[in-house]
């Protein structure tokens, strides 16, 4: 089978597959650089284009000392792959599990009350529908958890929503240097980050398959990234922006 090469050209989007012909004849365009992001199907990796070996002599020379070659306005794009992306959410689901329990602590008792005798109607409505009290009854714990899962939703969409189209990530990605854009390599803004947190239910509804794709994919996409149009991306050290508006 032959080898297929995919770029990620200067305006962030994925390119490809092209033979090895093609990819020379990109170089020769002037559409991939030394610094150019190549993934290979055989090693399944992203390396620059300095790093494939067998693109040495079709390259151009290395610009000279104080020149560059790339224009400042274009951007390389790293996608960031399943790993730090799960680390990245591992921390946001610390921050809004801490959110919502602070949240809701006021009412902590009425909730565990509410969940205990909601459980227990449950179980007699399996056992003998015929058991069950009067919905005067049933009905009062049941309006409290649905009140409270109301309140979770509405802080996680504020978190989310707000963070992702304000900054254009969560405090998790900040701390691990990653952000979200759109595909062209724009920034988010808040219908864009809503849009993306209500796709984000269809990877969920997939039994998984929506956030494996992360790891399936060369540019590391998400069902909900794909369906939103955005990307995750690593920030460059020296361009790392913080929560300053």
């Amino acid at each position: 089978m032959a080898v297929e090469y995919r770029i990620i050209g200067a305006d962030g989007r994925e390119y490809g597959p092209a033979t090895l012909v093609e990819l020379s004849e990109w170089i020769d365009d002037g559409r991939v650089g030394h610094g150019t992001m190549i993934w290979r199907s055989d090693d399944q990796r992203w390396l620059r284009a300095t790093e494939r070996s067998e693109l040495r002599w079709d390259l151009p020379a290395p610009p000279e000392l104080g020149q560059t070659e790339v224009p400042p306005t274009v951007q390389v794009i790293y996608p960031a792959g399943f790993g730090v992306r799960f680390a990245a959410y591992s921390i946001d689901w610390v921050i809004t599990f801490t959110m919502s329990r602070l949240l809701l602590w006021p009412w902590d008792k009425e909730i565990t009350d509410a969940t205990k005798l909601t459980s227990q109607y449950a179980d007699m409505f399996w056992k003998d529908p015929a058991s069950l009290p009067m919905p005067t009854e049933t009905l009062p714990p049941m309006l409290t958890i649905m009140a409270s899962l109301i309140a979770i939703a509405a802080m996680s969409l504020t978190y989310y929503v707000g963070f992702n189209g304000r900054y254009g990530r969560t405090p998790g990605k900040f701390l691990l240097g990653l952000k979200i854009i759109n595909q062209d390599g724009s920034d988010l803004n808040y219908r864009q980050a809503f849009a993306r947190y209500a796709a984000e239910l269809l990877s969920v509804m997939s039994f998984g398959y929506g956030y494996l794709r992360i790891m399936l994919t060369p540019t590391h996409e998400a069902l909900h990234d794909l369906v939103a149009k955005t990307r995750v991306i690593h920030l460059p050290p020296q361009t790392d922006e913080d929560f300053e508006s």
